[in-house]
């Protein structure tokens, strides 16, 4: 695997260490992405997202694959060392799971004298388009203030082996699209656990300022999420790009897919709670309020459209909401092509699977307030640089 030059001069005003004047060399390989990949039990995914991060248009300094909690009698980390330029650490009694994994990868980069000026955390299951790392570096250099740029996600396609799995993926396909296209793109509320190119300066302020990137906390289910408000925070901004792009796994049956939204979304308000309406986290509060809201709304509209086609006459104006609806579920995931959208139009399996949504957000916010965890302190580690 190739290495970018190890590049040494003035060093950006946005990427000084404390004390460190400009004329001295930088800690940084300027432009270099060092790569860290949590791995479970992944050896038939892992091969294709390292053949897709090994032949990207711009090549990483350094891939490590973190072997965590594995169980599968090393087939995951064979498959992983059989890569030639992949460094493997192996984790076998990780308490704290994915966020233990990721600190265990990024201490080992910030061993080094030299730095990459880029972190991607990323999941095995993922595969980025071939100019990944190139269009999302060249995101972080036009945009010093941005301390993470997150991945736009699509599920990936031929998912699912009967009816009813291909179907489930297919609405999942619908809703990743659909949420790359209303993400607000100046300061996104959350970081994506599938990839995430981080700002090295950025994860130093964070380590400087807690001991840790990802918080270890046994309670800790959205790493990335709490990882992207403590960036903001410490005054970075958070963005996507549509140029970012990879394609992820997908929940093909339906106690899979309720079990992992019910984790993102009682994490989230988890994390909503201990923090409360700060600067880096109202943005994400006025979303889940939104989420919330929505759904009485949506019975209420339900219910409004029904007594009128019993007991009266329908009224134009109840229709209304539906035509909108129609026409944003369609342009919403235009990126897929006509057929997708054709099925977007046709409204009533979004629906359906909407009203699923409804009821893993009900669940995760009773969850949350049954459950005190939350309000548990953060563990500090030991990782220093």
């Amino acid at each position: 695997m190739k290495n970018t030059e190890n590049h040494v001069g003035v060093l950006p005003s946005w990427a000084k260490l404390d004390g460190q004047q400009e004329t001295q060399p930088s800690r940084f390989y300027l432009g270099g992405v060092g790569i860290v990949i949590p791995a479970r039990n992944e050896a038939e995914q892992i091969g294709l997202t390292l053949e897709s991060l090994l032949s990207q248009t711009k090549l990483p300094l350094r891939v490590i694959v973190v072997i965590n909690n594995c169980t599968d009698g090393g087939a995951t980390a064979n498959k992983a060392r059989s890569y030639r330029a992949v460094e493997v650490i192996e984790m076998t009694n990780n308490p704290f799971l994915k966020a233990g994994a990721l600190n265990a990868g990024v201490a080992r980069i910030l061993e080094s004298t030299k730095v990459p000026e880029f972190l991607l955390t990323m999941d095995a299951d993922t595969v980025p388009d071939p100019d990944f790392l190139m269009n999302t570096t060249n995101v972080m250099w036009h945009r010093p203030e941005v301390g993470a740029v997150s991945t736009v996600c699509d599920g990936k396609k031929g998912l699912g082996k009967n009816w009813s799995e291909k179907t489930l993926a297919t609405l999942q396909r619908l809703e990743y699209a659909r949420a790359g296209f209303t993400r607000i793109r100046l300061n996104i509320h959350t970081m994506s656990g599938a990839g995430s190119m981080i700002r090295m300066q950025a994860a130093m302020d964070v380590i400087e300022s807690r001991g840790e990137l990802f918080a270890q906390r046994m309670d800790n289910l959205v790493e990335d999420f709490e990882t992207t408000l403590e960036i903001k925070r410490l005054g970075w901004k958070c963005v996507n790009n549509y140029y970012c792009h990879v394609q992820t796994d997908l929940m093909v049956t339906l106690p899979s897919l309720m079990k992992q939204r019910i984790r993102w979304v009682h994490g989230t308000i988890n994390e909503l709670r201990r923090r409360g309406w700060k600067k880096e986290s109202w943005l994400s509060a006025l979303t889940m309020w939104y989420a919330l809201l929505s759904i009485p709304v949506f019975y209420l509209w339900v219910l409004l459209v029904g007594y009128h086609l019993t007991f009266g006459t329908p009224v134009p104006t109840d229709f209304w909401f539906l035509a909108i609806v129609i026409v944003f579920q369609a342009v919403s995931v235009y990126r897929l092509g006509w057929r997708m959208m054709l099925l977007a139009a046709f409204t009533i399996p979004d629906l359906l699977f909407g009203m699923i949504r409804h009821v893993w957000i009900v669940t995760s916010l009773v969850k949350s307030f049954v459950r005190r965890s939350f309000k548990q302190p953060y563990r500090q580690s030991k990782l220093s640089w």
